[in-house]
């Protein structure tokens, strides 16, 4: 690890917090749990209350209303869960 310029104690006599080292763990459970998922957010924050309509919209506009399921994350956050790649992909082209 490179560091730039001096390091310097802080003023008020505090001490540094020591690096936390985070143990390896494998996280290919976790990415292949999340594969077939789409993330999103309402950047207009006065139409964040519109995510139901959203989540019921979006899949029929995609005319794959029986093959994903549509989860509201709060804050205009969403996350859709889709049953086949092929499907993701189709959205994603569009």
């Amino acid at each position: 690890m490179a560091y730039f310029g001096k390091m310097v104690a802080p003023r008020d006599g505090r001490k540094r917090l020591s690096l936390i080292k985070m143990p390896d763990f494998d996280d290919s459970v976790i990415f292949k749990q999340f594969e077939r998922t789409l993330v999103g957010q309402v950047l207009n924050p006065s139409q964040a209350h519109r995510v139901k309509a959203l989540l019921a919209f979006l899949p029929s506009l995609w005319k794959c209303e029986d093959r994903v399921r549509g989860l509201e994350m709060g804050k205009g956050r969403f996350q859709f869960w889709f049953e086949n790649e092929s499907d993701l992909q189709q959205v994603m082209t569009k």
